[in-house]
């Protein structure tokens, strides 16, 4: 096609001649301002199809049969140099794309593609060193290490790192809000095509489920990758952690003290006087209304003694319900926890299977090895671990420095301990236990010895009257595991309703050197829940149901129900047996007005009732 230009401030004029198409050039067309004249001056609105790129042209259908003039608006930006997000010298020539390649020809890369590692690596910390003097001990040096890492390994793998160490492993006091922890490692390696995997010191928790929920702080590793399926629509998702466990779940309630803001001791899950509790790691209660850490808020704990006070900003009463929640240190086995949990989903519906286990290794104590006769002690009480006792009462020799006793009859009772300093008598030593208020038969006494020493107390009517005895606790192996799957899913021609099906199962074996009693050791539970929303015009409608259940042997890692359902339900406090509830829920919405009515039961041994409840908010929109 032949054509003359005219250029006059951006604006383009061309005579075209007939035909089918024209170059625009190079420049950016300004589309809403091409318009077409015949050669008397008169617009025209010939068809075209204007196409964008490097030139812009135009497509004339049917093609030009006269001559006219085409006026049209350019952009002055220089669009030479041209920019790839991929390395363009990877392309094959147009006479290479159709034939069989040698195998140094399929790939090569670039001069100006190579990748160098570490080259996006931050990394920021400290590292101290100090030096103390005293004028009782010899100098000591005192290191700390702070480190933290993130950058690229590779063009797609991230890695992420936190590393501190310090000589002396200290716990934090917790009377901040934000606590720091010490002696740490947590490393983490990401990249899209196999997903995430990470170790060292850190929190492990699961996806949200009615049976299974918890967080539980452990040394160890995991994976995380996920996969997905183009032909069903769908994806998947594999979870995996594995390691040592740090702390045991324990719950304390209790009921305050008149004036009394602490501290209050606490204690383990089998009742452990002296415990550690892993800091940060405590949920605690009031009434049922969580509160927060930090001297300027409402508690503060000493973790190291177990202990708990409340500040001004939470009066504590006779009347007020605390709930207490966390994780302790516990040094009688090594202790494992193992994690796995996988799903799947599509636009409609979602499936997970989850696996936890939890347990001690009988064979592996953290303290002293136990003796034969232990062990038989321990396999004889079965389920019944607060009565495995051992005596540590043992004959010793004569040591001033020591307090030591003799055996003697006493009213008729063979092998009493009497507190004695005769070098020539046969001596023995022995350590005492709490067992509670007339549980024992020895008490704490004043003397000038050096330690502190028991004096047995002589039963009334076959009722001890003492809280000591000369016995060890003996502490059995167990193992928790809890098997969950879930299943929810939206269906009807609207997608207007869903349906949830969760079921899970348990084992608990409190004493692993024991056969006995093993028949309560399984539990199951389930819950059922449907809910209808209807389209409507106006308003807002929605329909709920849903059935809940759990027999007696089900346990699982955390408590599964709210801190104040058993007092809504007049259950005793730390219940543990059998239940089944349900709840029936309305709620309608339309203009100022807003209703909710629900209704549950519950059925359990101890409590069968029903309660509902009904919330009407109008609000005057004058």
């Amino acid at each position: 096609m032949l054509c003359t230009e005219l250029s006059a401030q951006n604006w383009q004029e061309r005579l075209l001649a007939p035909g089918d198409s024209v170059s625009l050039g190079a420049k950016p067309v300004v589309v809403e301002s091409i318009s077409f004249y015949n050669l008397a001056g008169e617009e025209i609105n010939p068809i075209y199809q204007f196409n964008g790129g490097n030139p812009a042209y135009l497509l004339f259908n049917p093609p030009l049969l006269d001559s006219i003039k085409l006026r049209y608006q350019s952009i002055n930006l220089n669009l030479v140099p041209r920019f790839s997000l991929r390395d363009t010298t990877m392309i094959l020539p147009p006479d290479k794309r159709f034939q069989d390649l040698e195998r140094e020809e399929l790939y090569s890369l670039g001069t100006n593609s190579t990748f160098t590692p570490f080259q996006a690596l931050n990394s920021q910390g400290s590292l101290s060193r100090s030096i103390s003097v005293g004028n009782n001990q010899d100098a000591v040096l005192n290191s700390a290490l702070n480190l933290q890492l993130s950058g690229n390994l590779g063009p797609k793998t991230r890695i992420r790192a936190s590393i501190s160490d310090n000589t002396v492993p200290v716990q934090a006091e917790g009377y901040t809000q934000q606590i720091r922890d010490f002696d740490r490692v947590y490393l983490e390696l990401e990249n899209p095509d196999f997903g995430l995997i990470r170790g060292g010191d850190y929190n492990i928790s699961p996806a949200r489920s009615s049976f299974l929920n918890f967080e539980k702080r452990i040394s160890g590793g995991g994976i995380q990758t996920k996969f997905s399926s183009a032909e069903r629509q769908s994806e998947g998702q594999v979870h995996l952690e594995g390691g040592l466990a740090r702390g045991r779940f324990a719950r304390n309630r209790f009921q305050g003290e008149e004036g009394n803001q602490g501290p209050y001791k606490l204690k383990g899950a089998n009742g452990e006087q002296f415990i550690i509790i892993i800091s940060g790691s405590e949920r605690v209660y009031i009434d049922g209304i969580q509160l927060t850490r930090g001297q300027q808020y409402d508690y503060v704990i000493d973790y190291n003694a177990g202990e708990i006070s409340f500040t001004a900003l939470q009066p504590i009463t006779r009347d007020k319900r605390i709930v207490v929640e966390f994780q302790y240190t516990e040094q009688n086995y090594l202790r494992s926890v193992a994690y796995g949990e996988t799903q799947f989903k599509n636009d409609a519906w979602q499936s997970r299977l989850q696996y936890y286990s939890e347990q001690d290794s009988r064979d592996q104590p953290l303290g002293a090895e136990l003796s034969d006769e232990e062990k038989r002690i321990l396999a004889e009480a079965g389920d019944n671990i607060d009565q495995a006792f051992a005596s540590t009462i043992q004959a010793a020799n004569f040591d001033p420095s020591l307090v030591q006793y003799q055996l003697v009859d006493s009213l008729g009772y063979d092998s009493v301990l009497v507190f004695s300093t005769d070098s020539s008598a046969q001596l023995y030593n022995a350590s005492f236990a709490f067992v509670g208020a007339g549980k024992g038969d020895y008490r704490l006494i004043s003397s000038n010895a050096n330690g502190r020493v028991f004096e047995w107390l002589s039963p009334e009517n076959g009722q001890s009257r003492g809280s000591y005895a000369p016995v060890r606790t003996l502490v059995a192996p167990n193992r928790l595991q809890v098997l969950n799957f879930s299943s929810r899913g939206k269906f009807g021609t609207k997608k207007n309703q869903s349906l949830e099906l969760e079921l899970a199962a348990s084992n608990n074996a409190v004493n692993l050197f024991s056969d006995r009693d093993r028949s309560n050791d399984d539990g199951a539970a389930g819950k059922l829940a449907y809910q209808w929303k209807p389209s409507l015009k106006k308003s807002k409608f929605a329909l709920g149901a849903s059935y809940q259940f759990n027999n007696p042997g089900f346990t699982t890692v955390e408590r599964i129900y709210a801190v104040e359902f058993a007092r809504d339900w007049n259950l005793p406090l730390n219940y543990q047996g059998a239940l089944q509830n349900g709840v029936l829920d309305l709620r309608y919405q339309r203009d100022s007005v807003k209703m909710r009515s629900e209704t549950h039961f519950l059925n359990s041994p101890l409590k069968q009732g029903w309660r509902q409840s009904l919330a009407l908010n109008w609000q005057d929109s004058t």
